[in-house]
């Protein structure tokens, strides 16, 4: 029983880390007020990659069957729509929480480089005037 479980953890972690980061590596960007183009974009992004968790951790459940046999068997919609009313607010959260993440380290690396660039073209400039004859 350990080991299907274990095996149940890894094929959920797994998922889970390859569904959320691709939400990261998106290259669609929410600055100068196209917001409203990016969005729905997100969001189907979301809807997708929240589909794809839903449906293997389903089959996976059924597949393994972790927690032992089920007191009434259902079919695979009835446990994915189940599975997907009852978690999609936990899957919407981390799509966020990622995308949000995301766009702050980009902005700070951003903002990190426009800043060394700065004080390099300083210390350019000082230098020009200081071997000035």
């Amino acid at each position: 029983m350990e080991s299907v479980c274990h095996r149940c953890f890894w094929l959920v972690a797994v998922d889970r880390s390859h569904a959320y980061s691709a939400g990261a590596r998106t290259q669609i960007s929410l600055e100068r007020g196209s917001w409203w183009r990016v969005v729905p974009v997100h969001l189907v992004a979301c809807l997708l990659i929240a589909g794809a968790h839903f449906a293997i951790f389903t089959y996976a459940s059924d597949l393994f069957s972790p927690f032992g046999p089920p007191r009434e068997p259902r079919s695979f919609w009835e446990t994915f729509l189940g599975r997907a009313t009852s978690q999609f607010h936990i899957d919407l959260l981390i799509y966020a929480a990622t995308l949000g993440v995301s766009y702050a380290v980009s902005y700070y690396l951003r903002l990190s480089r426009a800043r060394i660039s700065r004080v390099a073209i300083g210390k350019l400039n000082w230098h020009r005037r200081s071997f000035k004859p």
